[in-house]
């Protein structure tokens, strides 16, 4: 992890997004995902990053004591960028970094899963909104820190920070994914919702959880299982049943989704949801090949049958894309943006960023 600066008094939390090269590059050797000549395009959920500040105690006095946090701030969202552009570059690779989040001037009533859901990703947007708990850190998230990281990253090769305005953050990299074909997809996250992204044609996830006491880092269909059902075994038959994505969105659904405001099935925890499924498997109800969202919940007690459903529409990345319009989606795809301006970055480390720096030897590789 890296050293903190004597200023840059909440550096270590966004530093807790950063995958060390020796233990990133382990992983992605095991997975047998990469070629010398690939592309890449890496996605960081900023989301998490920015959960891991919330976690601080007494955030709120902190951050009126720190004066210098807004600056600080900036520039250690960029360098998260840095890391992995500086890992996939030192690897000989060619790549993107996305910086990635749900935008917090969001609206809930107007995402499309509101059709579902009145509620969908209320907790998060009220809780940098509302929460006078946050709400210092939330306001200067959005009148400062994130518009000028996003102005920065503008500047410097490859390197962008996209928000999602009334669109889930969970859907971008799908959305910039597709205009890449043929680029391997990597992302970085600390969200379950985007573990099911390993199920897409040249996508990988690395779910990294990081806390007290936690310390986790899954990329395989196996290890997200474990995380999930905080096991350190798990039985080899449980992993050959969800190697079919539908199946696994459906324990996503069950479990639900506090971020997205989606509430978990009561009595459906993991080993009832293994049992519904393999007994209908035996008799012959599914298949291990089965897709359909309404079929796989009609397994399900029916007092439960609607809510599943339901869930599942809001977590499939797949019905959240279809559910999305044409100008939805170009606002995405046009927050990428190439101008690059070498000299004023290292003006801006210089002057106002002397005393934390952007790791432009990362940046500008």
């Amino acid at each position: 992890m890296a050293i903190l600066e004597p200023n840059d008094s909440f550096g270590v939390f966004f530093n807790m997004l950063k995958i060390k090269y020796a233990t990133y590059d382990e992983s992605i050797t095991k997975l047998g995902f990469v070629t010398p000549n690939d592309k890449i395009n890496c996605f960081i959920n900023l989301e998490t990053a920015l959960k891991y500040v919330s976690m601080v105690k007494d955030l709120d006095k902190k951050l009126m004591i720190d004066r210098r946090y807004p600056d600080n701030m900036i520039v250690d969202i960029i360098n998260i960028a840095a890391h992995y552009k500086d890992f996939f570059k030192g690897n000989g690779l060619e790549c993107n970094i996305f910086l990635y989040m749900t935008d917090l001037e969001s609206d809930i009533t107007k995402f499309q899963e509101s059709k579902h859901n009145d509620e969908f990703r209320s907790y998060y947007l009220m809780k940098y909104n509302s929460n006078p708990r946050y709400v210092i850190f939330g306001e200067k998230l959005k009148s400062q820190i994130i518009p000028e990281a996003k102005k920065i990253c503008d500047f410097i090769p490859n390197v962008y920070l996209i928000t999602g305005t009334n669109i889930d953050g969970g859907v971008i990299p799908y959305i910039i994914g597709q205009k890449y074909p043929g680029w391997l997809n990597f992302i970085v996250s600390g969200d379950l919702h985007d573990t099911q992204y390993s199920y897409e044609d040249h996508f990988t996830d690395h779910l990294f959880l990081r806390g007290y006491g936690t310390n986790i880092l899954a990329c395989t269909t196996k290890d997200y299982l474990r995380a999930i059902a905080k096991s350190d075994t798990i039985d080899d038959n449980f992993v050959k049943l969800f190697q079919n994505g539908a199946f696994y969105r459906t324990l996503l659904a069950c479990i639900g989704d506090k971020y997205r405001s989606i509430g978990g099935v009561r009595g459906i925890k993991f080993a009832k949801l293994i049992k519904i499924l393999m007994d209908a498997l035996k008799k012959d109800k599914i298949t291990q090949n089965t897709h359909n969202a309404m079929l796989l919940s009609s397994l399900f007690p029916t007092e439960v049958q609607a809510q599943i459903y339901s869930n599942l529409l809001m977590i499939d990345i797949h019905n959240e894309i279809e559910m999305l319009g044409k100008g939805q989606i170009d606002s995405i795809t046009s927050q990428i943006i190439d101008r690059s301006d070498i000299t004023a970055l290292k003006q801006l480390n210089n002057t106002r960023f002397l005393n934390n720096q952007l790791h432009l030897e990362g940046l500008l590789r």
